[in-house]
């Protein structure tokens, strides 16, 4: 529905048409509404949800709960600590959360029951304090039903970021919750302790036993390789750990390969020295040789050869070629060229010697090489038996190191006695928390039960199919809304009705919403030409008719009218009840007997209001109030009589004479009965006028809470109550 809705009435008779505008409260003030109108369910709810939870809460039995801080140093682990070398990004997480779970199992609270007790302690025990042990068996199911009790009470926490790990108990008693804690504590440092180190012991032995046993299949492998290698020529690495070296032959092979190369290079040049020696005597004899020129005795005897070959100059030329001096040098020079001759021939010869003995080593060394090739293939096979030992050999002594270095970490865990975790804060009896904070828990049980009495409200709102705003009417049911009727407290004593208010208070809410409807339902025309046959009419039962039909037919008598109020619910007469009219001459006896319509009128308690009432409730199938019978020659002639004839009719949907009795009125007012017809009874009743909606004036709410939205004005101030007198 829009914030703000206006909805245009044409006046009957032709009369000025007239606007109403309505206002749609806003989401806050709704959901106050709803509060005010349910606040009697929401505090009953409230109340009793509130006063369990508050029995509940005081009932429950206050406990303290102290807290050991236990400090995890993983570095005392030998154990831990190598396998922390292994695996450098495991966290530490793992290793505390591990503990924690240690610490909360179910063989450290055994340990702790059977230390302290427990299971003598009713606290935790409870009936089994008390019973009899008839076996070992039965003894250990008892210690396992209290040690699962009181691991319930226990809570393990690690603070974060540390490996600080926090062992609360919970117990009636502080110094309990004190000892148990610090008990936890204890039996978990013992446990672990005497767990690493047991199990440290048996791998020990075990590793012991594996390294003796590697350690033999090392030596074997040690031996058998070495045994191979001095029988096929192998040689081995420095201790087998350097590497398989190859085999004796292997090892000449490569100096002699050397060799031979150095050789064969040695000869090619002296053969090649030889070759341009003989190259160059060919060409210009012996003296021409690069080695004669360069030889020092060659060198001296042809310095010598100078000199003499300067004397045989000089002596030629002053004595003559025959002076003996001349044929003394001569001689001379002739022995010195001998000499230089005899020298190049022993060069050229030393050439020769040297070229031939340089190509025989060579030769001699690839004839070795060559052999030593061939052998080195023969032991091919021998080298890959040896490499395969070898590799065994070397592999057998890298399992051997690895498992003598365990074997060592492990001996040293088994031999510590130095536990991975301490105490660094025991529990104290004079240092705890107390559980439950009753306070607190109220608190949260108060609101806990405003939200279950704000969810039945809710929930009763939501199912509500009634009508509440007077918009509702006008939107969904297209006929004008008069006024809100509000409910009065308390009910009326017997033999008198909620209209008597109209007299004794008549200064009040309840009779100044009849005196609105009053003004609405005369408002516009001339005398001539308002209603004077009014007929009140409701969809359902028990909808307040028949008290709106007194009230507002005492008040237009109070306003200086002459009027005559006729009950016309001939089954269940609740006008005629309400008056006091029971077993008077009345309607019925008009209609059917044709008894005289005075003797069937009498007077109301407010002045100017006569009734004409029902003797009796009458079940019958003829049609009283039909076109056909006296109905409407009655009303006629009453009509002259009276300025407004009031018709309290029965139900719409269920009667058929309520159809009727419209028939002859001229205006008829729909009684609603707020926040409880449905619109869908609304519509099948206005379903039976047939289109004919002109005849329907207006609608009524009945029975209005006073603090909703739909008494209009009076919900917003209480300074109204001064403009009114209480009934």
């Amino acid at each position: 529905m829009k914030d703000n809705t206006s909805i245009r009435y044409d006046a009957p008779d032709g009369g000025a048409p007239w606007t109403k505008k309505f206002s749609a409260p806003k989401a806050g003030q709704a959901m106050l509404d709803v509060f005010k109108r349910r606040r009697r369910v929401f505090t009953v709810v409230t109340l009793v949800v509130f006063m369990l939870l508050a029995a509940a809460i005081v009932s429950m039995t206050p406990k303290s709960i102290a807290t050991t801080k236990v400090k995890l140093d993983p570095t005392r682990d030998a154990l831990a600590a190598g396998e922390q070398k292994l695996r450098p990004e495991a966290p530490d997480q793992v290793l505390v959360d591990t503990e924690v779970s240690v610490m909360k199992s179910r063989d450290v609270a055994r340990v702790v029951v059977a230390k302290l007790g427990l299971d003598k302690n009713p606290e935790f025990a409870g009936a089994l304090a008390s019973a009899p042990i008839t076996s070992p068996g039965a003894r250990n199911v008892i210690l396992d039903e209290v040690s699962d009790r009181v691991l319930a009470n226990l809570e393990v926490e690690r603070e974060k970021g540390t490996y600080i790990v926090g062992l609360s108990f919970t117990a009636k008693k502080p110094a309990d919750a004190a000892r148990i804690a610090n008990g936890f504590a204890d039996a978990y440092i013992e446990q672990s302790l005497s767990s690493r180190t047991g199990t440290a012991g048996q791998q020990a032995k075990f590793l012991e036993k594996s390294v003796a046993n590697l350690k033999n299949k090392l030596e074997q492998s040690d031996a058998q390789f070495a045994q191979y290698a001095s029988k096929a020529g192998v040689m081995a690495g420095r201790g087998g750990g350097d590497g398989f070296s190859g085999t004796v032959t292997d090892a000449e092979v490569a100096p002699l390969t050397s060799q031979v190369a150095e050789a064969e290079s040695e000869a090619a040049a002296a053969a090649s020295k030889l070759a341009s020696a003989r190259a160059q005597v060919a060409a210009g004899g012996l003296d021409s040789i690069a080695n004669v020129l360069d030889s020092p005795v060659v060198t001296s005897l042809r310095q010598q050869r100078a000199e003499v070959a300067r004397e045989l100059g000089d002596s030629h030329s002053r004595y003559g070629p025959n002076h003996p001096v001349t044929v003394m040098a001569k001689e001379r020079a002739d022995r010195i060229d001998q000499q230089i001759s005899d020298e190049g021939r022993r060069i050229l010869a030393s050439l020769s010697s040297d070229a031939a003995a340089t190509s025989a080593r060579a030769s001699a060394l690839r004839s070795q090489l060559s052999a030593l090739r061939g052998q080195q293939a023969a032991n091919t096979r021998a080298s890959v038996v040896a490499t395969s030992l070898q590799l065994r050999s070397d592999s057998d002594r890298e399992a051997y190191n690895r498992e003598r270095e365990q074997f060592q970490q492990v001996n040293q865990l088994a031999n510590n006695t130095m536990s991975q975790a301490t105490i660094v804060e025991p529990a104290s009896a004079k240092i705890v928390k107390s559980s439950p904070n009753k306070p607190f828990y109220l608190v949260i049980g108060l609101v806990f039960a405003a939200v279950v009495g704000s969810g039945v409200i809710g929930a009763q709102e939501a199912l509500a199919t009634g009508l509440r705003m007077p918009a509702d009417l006008e939107n969904e049911l297209g006929i004008p809304f008069i006024v809100s009727v509000p409910k009065l407290k308390g009910t009326s004593p017997a033999g008198t009705s909620p209209a008597d208010i109209i007299i004794d208070a008549p200064v009040s809410p309840f009779a100044e919403a009849f005196r609105i409807a009053r003004s609405t339902l005369l408002s516009g025309g001339t005398d001539t030409t308002q209603p004077r046959i009014i007929s009140m009419m409701s969809t359902l039962p028990d909808e307040g008719k028949t008290t709106c039909s007194l009230a507002i037919a005492r008040v237009l008598a109070m306003s200086g009218e002459k009027v005559l109020l006729m009950d016309c619910d001939l089954r269940q007469i609740g006008l005629t009840r309400a008056v006091g009219g029971e077993g008077r001459t009345g309607l019925v006896e008009i209609l059917q007997d044709g008894v005289d319509v005075d003797r069937a009128i009498y007077p109301d308690r407010a002045p100017g209001l006569d009734v004409i009432s029902i003797s009796a409730p009458l079940f019958t199938p003829q049609d009283l109030f039909g076109k056909q019978g006296k109905m409407e020659p009655l009303l006629k002639s009453l009509l002259l009589r009276y300025d407004r004839i009031v018709l309290d009719c029965p139900p719409l949907l269920g009667v058929a004479d309520a159809r009727a009795l419209a028939d002859f009125s001229d205006a008829a007012i729909l009684l609603v009965k707020w926040n409880n017809t449905p619109a869908s009874s609304v519509h099948a009743a206005l379903a039976r006028f047939e289109g004919d909606l002109s005849l329907v004036r207006g609608a009524i709410f009945t029975m209005v809470d006073a603090n909703s939205e739909a008494i209009g004005a009076m919900y917003y101030s209480r300074k109204y109550t001064k403009y009114y007198q209480t009934a």
